[in-house]
This record gives structure tokens, sequence and C-alpha cells, in this order.
């Protein structure tokens, strides 16, 4: 049963990592190419969400990739509190885990 729900599971996931990082709702060919990464020998979710954090958002600190994502989110009430979360989360994940 988890084995059919994964691709529906993983497409999930990156459009929802594409709407907070980019502000984009992926079309058909960029979902497809996004999930033949996710397959691919060694692929993973969290590895495709890494490299993009990793090559898009190298030169941003943790509190500016956190106001991009609550601004793509559309979180207004408690803006700062949330951008703060954020930032703390990706500090503690460290460099190179915040997929």
């Amino acid at each position: 049963m988890a084995t059919s729900m994964t691709p529906s599971v993983n497409a999930t996931v990156i459009a929802r990592a594409a709407a907070a990082l980019y502000g984009v709702q992926l079309g058909n060919a960029n979902m497809g190419w996004a999930l033949d990464a996710v397959n691919a020998p060694g692929g993973s979710v969290a590895g495709l969400i890494q490299t993009l954090f990793s090559r898009d958002f190298a030169g941003m600190t943790y509190a500016q990739v956190a106001s991009v994502i609550t601004t793509n989110v559309g979180i207004t009430s408690g803006k700062a509190d949330v951008d703060a979360y954020l930032a703390q989360v990706m500090t503690d994940a460290g460099r190179g885990n915040e997929g």
C-alpha cells in the first residue's frame, strides 16, 4: 500500500516545496523532471530539495530565506515570529541539511 502512494506523496511534497521556496505551481513537465530526479538511483525528495536550496539560496541568510518562504505561503500575521522560527530551524539543521 505505501509503495503505491509514494509517487503522490512525493509530488505533494515537491509541489509544496516549490510553492514555499519559489512561489510557483509546477506544471506537468517540471513535476515530471522533479519526480524523475527523486526516483533516480540514490534520489530522494530531501536530496532534491537540498540540491535546489544549496544552488539557489546559497547567497542568502537563513533569515532572508525564511522571509521568502513566509511571503510565498501567504503568512502575514505574526510573520516576524515565523521568520525567526524558520531561520532558527535552518540554523539548527546546519548548512547542507536544509532540505
